[in-house]
């Protein structure tokens, strides 16, 4: 049942991401997908009534059981680390043909160009924590 759900709220919208409320990885993605002008769907499994179940769905889906849980055009992106780590040039495309996902890639990529250019360098490399 639960997992039905998930993929029900999946395949029926672009951006997903499975959140807790208090979770300040969750809150870093929200804002980081917000920043860039993505609209999104959060479902913050803290306040369902089937959150604790919805969330062991994932896991077996997944295989993460970790929030967030991000989905962008109906795969599965990961956690907060797969969304601030997002590098253009190191990471290899994902191979799906769906307008939306290579919409959403294409915006990180230039958001994340756009901070590095804006971004003091420290000599020591650089690093987005969550």
């Amino acid at each position: 049942m639960a997992l039905d759900k998930a993929k029900g709220i999946v395949s029926s919208t672009p951006v997903v991401v499975f959140s807790k409320s208090f979770c300040p990885f969750c809150v870093e993605v929200k804002k980081l997908l917000s920043d860039m002008g993505a609209s999104f769907k959060a479902i913050e499994l803290d306040t369902e009534s089937d959150g604790g179940e919805i969330q062991s769905a994932l896991l077996e889906w997944t295989g993460q059981r970790t929030v967030p849980n991000v989905f962008i055009g109906g795969v599965h992106i990961g956690g907060c680390d797969s969304i601030v780590f997002f590098d253009p040039f190191a990471r290899p495309m994902i191979s799906v043909s769906h307008p939306y996902l290579t919409h959403i890639l294409l915006l990180m990529s230039n958001f994340f160009i756009d901070l590095q250019r804006r971004r003091p360098s420290t000599g020591k490399g650089s690093l987005y924590l969550c």
